[in-house]
């Protein structure tokens, strides 16, 4: 058995080598595979539209496909929404992780990885491939380059999605059609085939195109009822009136007159006719009619594609137009990116590595999605709790989520002040005693903990007034009275408030946890 047909994919296909040099996908003049459509949403109705669905799913599915494209041709908002879901999750970053970080043979497969990834190879067809966000499923065309050293992806490219069909049995595989109209099997390690399912079904079936087009169909009859509106009756009705024994000349003149009027505006009639002009109501209903329409069928877009209207047909301030509008959105983008992940990993990063370094137990995996949000002020008040009670915590893993570095040698670094704070109190003492119980721990418990410490102590030189009042008081308005006139002795009490907000200042100023 020759070398080459030692090497299968993930399905367990051999993957023949000399296949992998060759073009086998693209558009032919000579061939059945044409780069030019036949324009199948042209002249669309409710039947057409319904004869072609049925023709996708009974095996033909190439003017569905052509539709599916047009579509996104012909309505501006279809195509923005659809695009703003592929851009958003073919720029998400693009990362490597070792099947084992320790392990040399791991870690030389993630550093070939690398070297693809930094090749913009990848970056270039993840748009491309996310074109199954709309038809349920894309290929692209794996052009693979030999060199001396090195099997290696030059491009690639996305496949027209005309060109491919399904197996008559499931309808689930899919087959490339050849130049001669015949079906093929997808050569292994030459294409990726991408799923992305909008429902459950077969994949002909599970695109966002086929639920969304009799909407579009509607929205397309609209747009084109409110144009031939604004051309017919956008001005007012012209009504020419000719008096009694008018001449056929004197007739034609005026209709001549009128027509001039709705076109250039003016007209030359005689003194003996009159032209009246009548307003139509309905040129006043004209826009929230149609429009109306129009807005109600690009909302239905919206939520199939985005999830939601938020962001794309939101009202100021309508309730729900926030964040709940941009978690959606997260959740589709995390369905797109493992979809994505799924089949770069499986379809060209395992041959990828096989071909070069032979079959792999283990395989690094490609990762796309955004980077782990981390809460820096969460992450310091959990360190606060735990470092007393025994646990090991990196100072750089809090510092780092807070977007600090590690500073150099010579690096100028930010100190604790103490002078000059702009306190409400200047007792230097007190500050430096303040500070000192900040370095030890939460500026507010400690200085909790201070005033409750002795604070019989504090209160007994008023206490004691108080009792003395009361005991010589021969009435309750006689204490009102007395109390009224009182002059307490707080000096001990202003003294212990004094020191517990410098505390509180200064923690508010330094931190609470000081490393």
């Amino acid at each position: 058995m020759p070398e080459y047909y030692s090497l299968t994919d993930y399905l367990g296909r051999p993957i023949e080598k000399p296949s992998l040099l060759q073009t086998l996908a693209r558009a032919n003049v000579m061939g059945v595979r044409q780069a030019v459509s036949s324009g199948a949403s042209r002249g669309l109705t409710p039947q057409r539209l319904a004869s072609i669905l049925r023709e996708a799913e009974d095996g033909d599915p190439e003017r569905y496909m052509e539709l599916a494209e047009e579509m996104e041709e012909k309505d501006p908002h279809y195509l923005a929404v659809l695009g703003t879901r592929k851009r958003q999750v073919s720029q998400l970053d693009i990362t490597v992780e070792a099947a084992d970080k320790k392990d040399a043979n791991d870690l030389a497969n993630a550093d070939l990885v690398k070297e693809l990834i930094d090749s913009d190879v990848i970056d270039e067809v993840l748009f491309d491939m996310l074109d199954a966000v709309g038809k349920g499923f894309s290929v692209c065309e794996i052009m693979w380059n030999f060199s001396a050293t090195r099997w290696k992806p030059k491009t690639i490219e996305w496949v027209d999605p005309r060109f491919i069909d399904w197996d008559r049995e499931t309808r689930c595989r899919p087959l490339l059609i050849g130049n001669a109209g015949e079906r093929v099997e997808l050569t292994p390690a030459k294409f990726l085939f991408l799923q992305i399912k909008a429902k459950s079904g077969i994949p002909i079936r599970s695109g966002i195109a086929r639920a969304i087009a009799f909407n579009w169909m509607c929205k397309n009859f609209t747009v084109k009822d409110w144009i031939q509106f604004l051309e017919v009756y956008g001005m007012p009705v012209r009504i020419g009136k000719y008096p009694q024994g008018a001449s056929e000349d004197d007739i034609n003149a005026l209709l001549r007159a009128i027509s001039q009027i709705g076109s250039d505006a003016c007209g030359v009639i005689p003194q003996s006719m009159l032209i009246e002009f009548v307003k139509s109501d309905a040129q006043a209903n004209a826009g929230p009619l149609f429009g109306g329409a129009a807005d109600y069928f690009d909302k239905q877009t919206s939520k199939l594609v985005l999830g939601q209207t938020g962001t794309t047909d939101a009202t100021p301030g309508q309730l729900g137009n926030g964040d709940s509008h941009s978690e959606v959105r997260k959740d589709i983008e995390l369905a797109d990116a493992k979809a994505l992940m799924t089949c770069i990993n499986r379809q060209l990063i395992r041959p990828y590595i096989d071909i070069n370094r032979g079959p792999q137990t283990r395989y690094p995996y490609l990762w796309i999605g955004r980077p782990e949000s981390k809460d820096p002020k969460m992450m310091a008040e959990v360190a606060r709790i735990l470092v007393p009670m025994g646990a090991k915590i990196a100072a750089s893993d809090i510092t780092g989520a807070a977007g600090f570095t590690e500073p150099d040698e010579d690096a100028q670094l930010l100190t604790v002040p103490t002078q000059g704070l702009g306190l409400p109190f200047g007792a230097g003492p007190t500050l430096a005693r303040a500070l000192a119980a900040v370095q030890k721990g939460d500026a507010i418990d400690t200085a909790t903990a201070e005033m409750l410490s002795d604070w019989r102590v504090t209160m007994k030189p008023l206490v004691a007034q108080i009792e003395k009042v009361i005991a010589t008081a021969s009435s309750l308005e006689d204490l009102r009275a007395k109390l009224a006139d009182l002059d307490p002795d707080v000096g001990a009490l202003t003294d212990k408030i004094a020191s517990a907000l410098i505390q509180a200042a200064a923690g508010g100023l330094t931190g609470d946890v000081v490393k």
